[in-house]
């Protein structure tokens, strides 16, 4: 069985006192893995909000993501009713 590839992710929410390699460069010291960023067979995902941390061990089909908003039908507006003129 071929070694596992590994990549990591920061996401930051109200939070800009660190850059992202300041996290980064530490953790992956800790993981003994080759790392492939294109393709890794695992994702350390670590999101900081504020002052809290939330690390997810990932692998890549298991990240649901929405990169743009999906436009609303003709006849939705912006809050959800339907309007009967469009």
């Amino acid at each position: 069985m071929p070694e596992e590839k590994w990549g990591m992710e920061v996401e930051f929410r109200r939070f800009t006192t660190h850059d992202k390699m300041e996290i980064i460069e530490p953790l992956a010291e800790l993981i003994d893995k080759k790392v492939d960023l294109r393709h890794p067979d695992k994702i350390v995902r670590i999101e900081i909000l504020g002052n809290s941390a939330a690390v997810s061990v990932l692998k890549p089909e298991d990240i649901f993501s929405l990169h743009k908003p999906h436009p609303l039908p003709k006849n939705i507006d912006h809050s959800g009713s339907l309007d009967p003129n469009a």
